[in-house]
């Protein structure tokens, strides 16, 4: 799925993984565009200053035809 308007159903926490380099998982809203095919987290709290965080995509993420997210 390349340049494909997301089902934005399909974003939620178990599929878009915000985490510290420790493994604690930030809790937040995704906030999905469809002009610009974009995705905004908004945590929950403010993160930490100094800090390294991951995110990750999974394959659960879909367009609008039902197509997984590429790896």
């Amino acid at each position: 799925m390349r340049n494909s308007q997301v089902r934005s159903s399909t974003l939620r926490k178990s599929t878009f993984i915000v985490q510290e380099l420790n493994g604690e998982k930030i809790s937040g809203i995704f906030i999905y565009n469809d002009t610009t095919n974009k995705t905004i987290f908004d945590p929950v709290h403010f993160l930490k200053f100094n800090t390294t965080y991951t995110v990750n995509a999974t394959t659960g993420i879909k367009d609008m035809f039902g197509n997984n997210l590429d790896k």
